[in-house]
């Protein structure tokens, strides 16, 4: 590594820096370091069903930050009510990055395992998109999970894990912050909302879409909260050396008003 990336990285949390310390101490920060120790501690059951859903993977397993999703809700359908694709904070499984692309994921014809993750500090799920005020976050990922799929032509039931997760302060798990927008219900409801913004000459192809692909999906996904306090614990609690990890996660409260 440049001398000069450590140094400012190093001095990101003193009177000196010259950067502001959240370029550093953030959630995608955080969550790079998490992943790396999961490739670096591979097929370590950490004794915490939650905690082995971000960490406890066999060899082999793919871990990507800020990696793109296809959303069925084209330009091609209507240029008017069209949304971009979706980019996760962090995605787990069995996948790979389209050739002639960086982040484009393309999960496997026989992935096995497929997660997204919403990594937050002091921010919620976003609630909206620019055509649709009542599409939130999680609804908007899951719809690109379900468009994952059927782009592979891999139906749902055929994998052993499928999952969304946020990974937050407890603090904010334990305020609710995040509870109304991950009912599977609700998640449902929004989607056929978004579908039923559509003319009828879209109709059909949309409801195949969503019967075939979102339906199952909906019924095979695990939708989750997990906070960083218990995956940095458990970390821990397996190699006491590593309280490193618990220290950038105090800074990284510290600098985001928690």
């Amino acid at each position: 590594m440049l001398p000069e990336i450590q140094s400012f990285i190093n001095s990101a949390n003193t009177e000196n820096t010259f950067i502001p310390p959240t370029e550093v101490y953030n959630e995608g920060f955080l969550l790079r370091v998490i992943f790396q120790f999961a490739l670096d501690h591979p097929g370590i059951d950490y004794g915490n069903e939650d905690v082995n859903l971000i960490l406890g993977h066999p060899p082999g397993t793919r871990f990507f930050c800020e990696g793109h999703l296809y959303s069925h809700f084209r330009k091609r359908i209507d240029k008017d009510l069209y949304e971009s694709d979706t980019q996760a904070d962090g995605i787990v499984g069995d996948f790979t990055i389209r050739d002639g692309t960086k982040t484009r994921i393309i999960v496997d014809s026989d992935a096995r395992h497929f997660a997204v993750i919403e990594a937050k500090m002091n921010a919620k799920l976003s609630k909206r998109i620019t055509n649709a005020s009542f599409y939130d976050q999680a609804a908007r990922n899951i719809a690109c999970i379900a468009e994952t799929f059927f782009d592979a032509g891999l139906e749902p039931n055929k994998l052993d894990r499928i999952g969304f997760y946020i990974i937050a302060p407890e603090q904010k798990i334990s305020e609710g912050t995040f509870e109304s927008q991950l009912d599977i219900s609700s998640i449902d409801e929004k989607i056929l909302r978004r579908i039923a913004q559509y003319g009828p000459e879209h109709q059909e192809e949309l409801m195949d879409w969503y019967n075939n692909w979102v339906v199952p999906t909906l019924e095979n996904i695990m939708v989750k909260q997990i906070s960083w306090e218990q995956i940095l614990g458990a970390i821990v609690e397996k190699y006491p050396d590593r309280t490193d990890l618990e220290e950038f996660y105090e800074r990284c409260l510290e600098f985001n008003g928690l």
